[in-house]
């Protein structure tokens, strides 16, 4: 049914939901909901083949929503079914009328999924960029008797400027139990300041392997270092301490609240 789709298209839900044969406000309160949530920017629809049998027929359409900034367009195909009392057509109405497998009391998420980095190989297939082992500085914000003072004692520690000090400071916004990653060391440069930080209060330090440091093509692949670098600061504005926010994008499924 092409009407009930231009309507839905065009924001006109609730003459969609007189279409259908679900209660009209809850049908608009769906249909003007749905893409909303997932803050996209637009959406349009088109009609896709129709098959009949008797009274009941089944319609295809191709829906597009454009994520905006949220990430790359979603495309999918939807089908609903169609009743007809007397000369009139109407949608038989269930969630899944949006979206194929969509049901009652769930709704439309937007999930992120960062796949680990990979490794940049040579022409014959070895890794130029060698995993290397480092040592995670951190605490746990919630834990700590003095943040100020353990921020203070592990500037001076790892030997940071002054002004250093608000990029390494614990963040007092932060889970009490989770664990705040502060500063990533190399082993030369850990081994050198192993008796300081000893004596930091509250300070954890974890022993991994990163691919951070060492390659045999650097100007290839590039240099990672601390979040705490001062060269970061002298990059300006995008490098300076801001708030942690998250980000959800690109990856749909349905999915309750």
């Amino acid at each position: 049914m092409q009407a009930f789709l231009l309507a839905w298209e065009d924001g006109q839900y609730a003459s969609a939901a007189k279409m259908t044969t679900g209660d009209p406000a809850a049908v608009q309160r769906s249909l003007s909901t749905v893409y909303r949530q997932l803050n996209a920017a637009e959406y349009s629809m088109r009609m896709g083949p129709i098959t009949q049998h008797g009274d009941n027929a089944t319609a295809g359409f191709f829906a597009s929503v454009d994520l905006g900034r949220a990430g790359l367009p979603w495309t999918y195909r939807g089908h609903f079914a169609l009743h007809r009392t007397g000369s009139t057509w109407k949608v038989a109405w269930s969630p899944s009328v949006i979206v194929p497998g969509l049901q009652a009391g769930q709704r439309l998420a937007v999930l992120t999924k960062v796949p680990s980095r990979a490794p940049v190989l040579d022409a014959s297939g070895k890794p130029l960029a060698l995993r290397s082992t480092v040592y995670v500085v951190g605490v746990r914000p919630g834990r700590l008797a003095h943040p100020a003072m353990t921020a203070r004692a592990l500037a001076r520690a790892i030997r940071l400027q002054a002004d250093d000090t608000e990029n390494t400071g614990p963040d007092h916004r932060g889970p009490s139990a989770r664990f705040l990653e502060l500063a990533r060391l190399q082993p030369a440069a850990y081994d050198h300041v192993r008796a300081s930080l000893a004596k930091v209060p509250g300070v954890i330090v974890r022993r991994t392997s990163l691919r951070l440091f060492r390659s045999i093509a650097p100007v290839i692949t590039g240099a990672v270092g601390t979040e705490t670098a001062s060269v970061l600061r002298l990059n300006g504005v995008p490098y300076q301490p801001a708030p942690r926010s998250a980000c959800r994008a690109c990856n749909w499924r349905s999915s309750a609240p």
